[in-house]
Order: structure tokens, then sequence, then C-alpha cells
């Protein structure tokens, strides 16, 4: 069976809630991501206008998010 790739982008002002979901990510045997990291709703806003992304992972107690 060939891997899957998934290009994420993982909305999260966390560290160590970042860094979890990126060691859960790597778990899955068939799914391969390929993890772009921002820690505010701005920044992921300004990516998604120029990359695209298979799945977005958004933290929705961000600071810039109420």
């Amino acid at each position: 069976m060939s891997n899957i790739l998934l290009h994420t982008l993982l909305v999260e002002d966390n560290p160590a809630d970042a860094a979890l979901v990126c060691e859960r990510l790597t778990e899955v045997p068939a799914l391969t991501c390929r993890v772009q990291h921002v820690t505010h709703l701005h920044e992921a806003l300004q990516l998604l206008q120029t990359t695209h992304f298979d799945v977005v992972l958004l933290d929705l107690s961000l600071p810039d998010a109420q």
C-alpha cells in the first residue's frame, strides 16, 4: 500500500500542542504529512492565499481569532 501525502497547515499557538499533533501524525503508517506550522490566524490566512493545503488543522482558541 502506498503512502498518502497530505500537505497540512497547522495553526496552533501552543508549541507543546503543535509538537503533539505532529508526533501523532507520524504514527499513521499509510500517511505522510508535510506540515507547515504557524502560530496566528493572520499568518494562516496569508499562506492560504498563495499555497495549496490538503488539510488545515486550526486551534479555535487563537488569540487573534476571537
